[in-house]
């Protein structure tokens, strides 16, 4: 009665496309899996890939990046199709190259002379990974804080000289003005320091405003009030409009020539008008007598309006040169910049300039009318038209009273305004050396925390690199098992492990030295000593688990294949469901031999109705293939082992199977694979055609030569397999298209057939293929006909693989 918890698995199916392996792999072909299955495949046929499968499955987190499989399986005897549950999951045990990569791994030992430390079992290496991960993060982060506290060293350096730098400056400085309290004694670095920290001031001083504060510093005198001043002497509104009429003005007095040319004869008449009436005898009179049209004439020429005019113009000209003088002196009478504070004086300079101009402005205005009054001065009864004379604008002394009045208020107050100017420049002097000073602060402190957080994590790093330490298994016990099986099963005796000094691990020894380099069957081998003895563990149960082994023999020798052979059949006998995969024939045909009973009687229990053996057989023979699809991609199939190949278990049947198989069906899905195959084929043919021969080529054209084949036919066979043999991989870009390739195959059949047309005939029939076709169109083209008997060929049948040359280079 089988166990409810027994794992079996019938067909598994990805659910989306691994490597090449799609969801058609078993339904695809009608085949499936058994209580104990055996799959042959060449390399590049995707036996490695089908184990990965299984391997990698997760059955329970959907978001891992692991395979999900949808598979028909049972657990005890109730078959189920869907995906596969966490509890089959645990129970099926894989071993591949990729386990033995994780399983199995050198590491350095930093610490020692750089030896091998060899870790066996995925926890173990995992552990030891984490483990030199937290190391080299330990060293990393140290080095890190080395940096980071040489780097606040640097910094305190900074700091300290900002705040000195700073110091120094402002002795220099406010030294030389106050001296008493800016000296080394009494302004202390602390105090620089307390300045630096401070906010900012909210008005920078400029160069001016700083030579500003200077000078008040500076200035030994006490400073005095500067008085208001008064307005320019202006008041010439109505001057312009007198100017303007006197020059303008019309006389009654009519100039006579005579006396305007003659002063003396003028003033003399002027004066003896009064004393002459008109008819007295005098020299004014004609004939001795003064007219009366004479005595009108000259009192005309002495009107009192020329004099009145006279009179005008000169006191306008006095009181222009008046306002001219006032006018100077109200300017020269103006405070100079020098009389108010230093940090007045450029406003004041901006008043005077105002003021200036307000001056120039009444000067020129003074200047215009004289000009006029002097014109008409100089010709009483020529009439001057009169100029612009329109007083100039009143000065503004607003701005000029602001200036006065702040200048004196800050006198008034002398003792706080120097105080302001010293803690201005005070701290001017002290913000050049701030941005330094706080940038050292801040990335002190920035340090600070990194290294408080380096040294945390180092602590927590330390914390990890114990508990991966302590997490290793223990490894002694493993070590004398290994070592056993090595030497017991696989002929090793030259390897063995010895625990490491820190008892996490193992130094191999080749002899009695240290086996760093181990070869490829070396690492496989311990690796499956490991897989085997790990299924000994306390969560195996052979009974209800199942085990999948690919390849176990890689790179080993006849004699350690056939103790890898035997240990792996011995140490799995005893589980539910056992799948082997391999490409190596000297190992099928053990394993097939192996089950050759156990096989018969399935094929029995099947032939007589036995449904349960049909849907799950105690042995399974199948048969990976893999071609390229149209889309260059690997697809990967598997398929019933040909009962012929099972009934005549030799490479060279299955050789020869392959090859007249692709040639009869032009099938192309392993062609680039079969020129490596088809030399194999003939280098056992030719070895029992023409023992005797030499190399290669010889044996080849030493039996055409006794099979009467052409020339022409064996050169043509012999390029080919020299060029396409060696292909491990499907490649759709070989030299050959796919058609090229099943032809030249074609005609290793016929060097074949040409040669030795019974065991020609025999083989076709042990393999059961049939290539009457081919053999019909070889005749025609070669219009040949069997003209004489042929030694015997070697029974079709024979268990024994004919001998293999090694391949010629």
């Amino acid at each position: 009665m089988t166990d409810a918890g027994t794992v079996k698995v019938r067909t598994f199916a990805p659910m989306e496309s691994f490597r090449g392996i799609g969801g058609d792999l078993f339904t695809r072909t009608g085949c499936w899996l058994g209580k104990k299955t055996v799959i042959f495949g060449r390399n590049g046929t995707g036996k490695t890939t089908f184990a990965e499968v299984l391997r990698t499955i997760d059955g329970t987190d959907e978001n891992s990046g692991r395979s999900a499989v949808l598979a028909s399986y049972a657990e005890g005897n109730r078959w189920r199709t869907g995906p596969l549950p966490e509890s089959v999951v645990r129970r099926i045990h894989v071993f591949n190259r990729y386990f033995v990569e994780e399983e199995l791994a050198f590491f350095l030992d930093g610490r020692a002379a750089s030896a091998g430390i060899l870790k066996l079992g995925a926890r173990n290496v995992h552990a030891e990974k984490a483990l030199r991960s937290v190391q080299d993060s330990l060293v990393r982060d140290n080095r890190w804080l080395e940096t980071v506290r040489a780097t606040r060293g640097t910094l305190a350096r900074d700091e300290k000289a900002a705040k000195e730098d700073a110091k120094r400056r402002v002795l220099e400085v406010l030294g030389t003005v106050r001296e008493q309290t800016y000296n080394s004694r009494v302004f202390t670095v602390a105090t620089v320091k307390k300045l630096l920290l401070e906010s900012q001031p909210e008005v920078a001083l400029d160069e001016v405003r700083y030579g500003q504060h200077m000078d008040l510093l500076r200035r030994q005198d006490a400073p005095r009030r500067v008085p208001a001043i008064a307005a320019p002497p202006l008041d010439l509104l109505d001057l312009g409009s007198r100017v303007g009429e006197a020059v303008s003005r019309k006389l009654s007095s009519v100039v006579r020539s005579a006396l305007e040319n003659d002063r003396v004869l003028s003033e003399w008449i002027q004066a003896g008008l009064d004393l002459h009436q008109a008819g007295d005898l005098c020299r004014f009179c004609e004939s001795g007598r003064l007219s009366e049209e004479l005595r009108t004439a000259y009192s005309s020429h002495f009107d009192t309006s020329s004099a009145q005019l006279r009179d005008d113009l000169e006191s306008l000209a006095r009181q222009i040169g008046e306002a001219q003088g006032a006018l100077q002196s109200w300017w020269e009478e103006l405070p100079e910049a020098d009389d108010l504070l230093p940090a007045y004086q450029v406003r004041w300079k901006d008043v005077l300039a105002t003021l200036d101009a307000v001056r120039r402005s009444s000067a020129d205005h003074l200047d215009t009318v004289a000009a006029v009054v002097s014109q008409r001065a100089e010709n009483l009864y020529e009439e001057v038209a009169p100029r612009d004379a329109a007083a100039p604008d009143a000065a503004d002394l607003s701005e000029a009273g602001e200036v006065l009045a702040a200048n004196n208020a800050d006198v008034e107050r002398m003792s706080e305004v120097r105080q302001q100017a010293e803690s201005e420049i005070l701290h001017h002097l002290v913000d050049s050396f701030r941005k330094r000073y706080l940038t050292a602060v801040r990335r002190q402190e920035l340090a600070t925390r990194v290294q408080s957080s380096l040294e945390r994590q180092i602590r927590s790093l330390r914390q990890e690199e114990r508990r991966w330490q302590d997490d290793q298994q223990e490894v002694g016990q493993m070590a004398d098992l290994i070592n056993q099986d090595l030497a017991d099963h696989l002929g090793h005796v030259h390897l063995t492990l010895t625990v490491s000094e820190d008892g996490q691990g193992y130094r191999v020894l080749r002899g009695e030295k240290l086996a760093v380099n181990l070869s490829e069957g070396e690492r496989s081998s311990i690796a499956l000593l490991y897989f085997l003895r790990s299924l000994e563990a306390d969560d195996v149960t052979p009974a209800t688990d199942l085990v999948v082994i690919d390849d176990p023999v890689t790179s080993l020798d006849k004699d350690g294949l056939f103790a890898a052979f035997s240990l792996v059949t011995e140490r799995t006998k005893s589980f539910a469901q056992m799948i082997v995969l391999t490409h190596d024939f000297d190992l099928f045909r053990l394993l097939l031999v192996n089950c050759e009973k156990a096989r018969a009687a399935s094929v029995r229990a099947i032939r007589s109705g036995d449904t349960k053996e049909k849907e799950f057989p105690q042995v399974q023979f199948l048969e990976t293939k893999a071609h390229m699809t149209a889309s260059g991609d690997r697809e990967i199939s598997l398929h019933p082992m040909s009962p012929r190949l099972l009934e005549h278990p030799t490479e060279y049947h299955y050789i020869f199977h392959r090859i007249a198989e692709a040639v009869s069906t032009q099938v192309d899905a392993d062609l680039p694979l079969l020129g490596n195959a088809a030399r194999r084929l003939l280098e056992g043919f030719v070895a029992f055609k023409a023992p005797s021969g030499g190399d290669f080529r010889s044996k080849v054209e030493r039996a055409a030569s006794m099979g009467e084949v052409p020339n022409e036919l064996t050169q043509r066979m012999i390029r080919f397999v020299h060029g396409a043999s060696h292909r491990d991989e499907p490649n759709p870009s070989v030299t050959l298209g796919s058609a090229m390739v099943s032809e030249e195959l074609g005609q290793v059949l016929r060097f074949v057939y040409s040669c030795d047309h019974d065991h020609f005939t025999g083989m076709c029939k042990a393999v059961d293929v049939d290539l009457k076709p081919q053999v019909a169109r070889w005749k025609k083209a070669a219009g040949l006909q069997r003209s004489k008997p042929v030694p015997k060929p070697p029974a079709a049948q024979s268990p024994n693989p004919l001998p293999f040359d090694q391949p010629e280079n």
